[in-house]
């Protein structure tokens, strides 16, 4: 296949990307003036992978956070030797019973919040998304725990176990440097850059804000793609499940005011997109 066959190959795939996407999103475009004005910037020796993106990653239904308190793990989480370990380690073995429950894609990361209320040796916080719900469980448990979370619709109240997320939405960086030295890199740079433009918006919230409404850019370990690098995940109550690719610093500006704002998506850096049920509790 020449150049010019690729090119139009390319092109090709791009449309169809675009149109999919815009079965369940509006689309838009990077704005260069957006760009202009970040000072937070990728080192310029990180290479990145510049194949098409879209349908490189499924679909996601759900998506399961296990509190850890880290940044980095070891290549495989759930060989770790904690209590979160065993409980990232006995969702994964039974992700296929799970998935059944949401007929789709389900994702299990370990990710960077920590509750210093529980007893960490004993217990282990898990957020539950789309149906922004937290629960305290231990390995014995989490299974059947999740899983009655998992169950609930749209407007039936939660289990006696779980509380609700009052947050607008979650933004997950992969910083799992262990698996990929890029993402070490480039999660914090990202977190940096979209954290600003979360501020401008009174979105920010830290670990201690429990304000609703608020957007929680998180650290989660391996979520595929590294091939790619700067890989982040957003989900929002109103129903949002993107997977996103070479999502740089500069891009914070239109991912806050028009991805997360607007639902305005940018196909170029989805890798894949849902519109799954939306919770607001």
């Amino acid at each position: 296949m020449g150049f010019l066959d690729k090119f139009k190959s390319s092109d090709k795939l791009a449309d169809k990307a675009a149109e999919e996407i815009s079965k369940d999103y509006e689309l838009g475009e990077i704005d260069s003036a957006d760009c202009e004005g970040c000072s937070i910037q990728f080192p310029s020796n990180l290479s990145l992978d510049m194949d098409m993106l879209y349908n490189t990653a499924k679909k996601t239904s759900a998506q399961v956070l296990v509190f850890t308190g880290e940044s980095n793990w070891k290549k495989d989480i759930g060989e770790t030797k904690s209590i979160w370990g065993e409980v990232c380690h006995e969702l994964a073995e039974n992700s296929h019973e799970l998935e059944k429950v949401v007929d789709g894609n389900l994702r299990i990361n370990g990710c960077d919040l920590f509750d210093d209320d529980i007893d960490e040796e004993t217990e282990v916080a898990v957020i539950i998304l789309p149906q922004f719900a937290r629960i305290t469980t231990t390995p014995e448990n989490c299974v059947e725990d999740v899983k009655k979370i998992l169950s609930v619709k749209p407007g039936e109240n939660l289990p006696s176990h779980a509380t609700p997320i009052k947050d607008r939405g979650f933004v997950l960086l992969c910083s799992h440097g262990k698996r990929d030295k890029r993402c070490g890199v480039t999660a914090p740079l990202m977190r940096n850059a979209l954290n600003i433009e979360l501020r401008h918006h009174e979105l920010y919230r830290d670990f201690d804000d429990d304000t609703p409404g608020g957007i929680r850019v998180l650290f989660v370990n391996h979520v595929g793609g590294h091939k790619f690098a700067a890989n982040a995940l957003i989900y929002q109550n109103n129903g949002m499940a993107l997977m996103l690719a070479r999502v740089r610093p500069e891009y914070a500006k239109t991912l806050v005011e028009k991805t997360i704002l607007q639902n305005i998506v940018i196909p170029e850096l989805v890798r894949s997109c849902n519109k799954v049920a939306a919770y607001s509790w």
